[in-house]
C-alpha cells in the first residue's frame, strides 16, 4: 500500500476545483464526463496544490478516502492516500463502478488513469490495485468480486513494471480464479491507447 498520510478532509474539499480538473485532464484525453463521473478535482492551495484529488470508494460505492495524484504534463506521480476511515479499513482496490454482486469478468489494471480511460470507452467493470503489486489482501478482495466461474483479465503496462505487476497478479490469483494476461505494446499503458487499439486488445470484455 502507499504511505498513509493524515489530512483534514474538510480542508481538502474546501480547496478543490472541479472546473480546473476538467481542463487539466482533458489535455491528456480524460473527458469532462469522466472527470465528473469519478468526482475528480484540482487542489489549488496548500501542500497539495496542483494535485488531482481522487475520491476512492469501496465496492458498495461508499467514500472511504482520497488520493492526491500529481501530474506533470502527461506524466503521473505516485498517489498519496488520505484516509477518512481507520487505516485497517482502507481499500485495496480502486473501482470504476459499484460491484455489489459477483461478476463473470473483470479487468485488473495498474493505474487510476487506466480505469478512467477504459471507463470512458465502455469498459465499466475495471479495478486498479492500490499498490504496486498484487498481495494476498488484494487477491482476497478480488476473489469476492468474481463468480466461481469468473475470470480476471490482467492488463499490465507495456514495460518492466507492468510485467512485474502482471506476474504478481497471476501468482496471487491463478489458484483461485481463471486468469488471462493481456499484453500491451512496449511502452504503452491502457490510458495511452485509443478506442480502436483497446478494442483490438480487449474486445468487448
Amino acid at each position: 500500500m502507499h504511505v498513509v498520510q493524515r489530512f483534514s478532509s474538510s480542508n481538502l474539499i474546501e480547496f478543490r476545483s472541479m472546473g480546473s480538473a476538467i481542463s487539466k485532464l482533458e489535455r491528456i484525453g480524460i473527458f469532462a464526463e469522466t472527470t465528473l463521473r469519478f468526482g475528480l478535482a484540482n487542489c489549488s492551495r496548500g501542500r497539495w496544490a496542483g494535485h488531482i484529488i481522487v475520491p476512492v470508494r469501496d465496492r458498495q460505492w461508499t467514500l472511504v478516502c482520497y488520493l492526491a495524484l500529481g501530474i506533470n504534463g502527461a506524466r503521473w506521480g505516485a498517489p498519496k492516500l488520505f484516509p477518512l476511515v481507520k487505516p485497517t479499513a482502507l481499500p485495496y482496490l480502486y473501482f470504476s463502478e459499484p460491484l455489489r454482486s459477483p461478476v463473470e469478468e473483470l479487468l485488473l489494471v495498474q493505474g487510476l488513469q487506466s480505469v478512467w480511460r477504459l471507463w470512458q470507452h465502455g469498459y465499466h467493470r475495471t479495478v486498479a490495485l492500490l499498490g504496486s503489486s498484487c498481495q494476498p489482501a488484494h487477491a482476497a478482495c478480488l476473489r469476492k468480486l468474481l463468480l466461481k466461474s469468473g475470470r480476471v483479465w490482467i492488463v499490465g503496462n507495456g514495460d518492466a513494471e507492468g510485467d512485474k505487476f502482471a506476474g504478481s497478479a497471476m501468482r496471487s490469483l491463478a489458484r483461485y480464479v481463471r486468469c488471462n494476461q493481456v499484453y500491451l505494446p512496449t511502452g504503452k499503458r491502457p490510458d495511452t491507447l485509443d478506442e480502436t487499439q483497446l478494442r483490438c486488445l480487449l474486445g468487448s470484455k
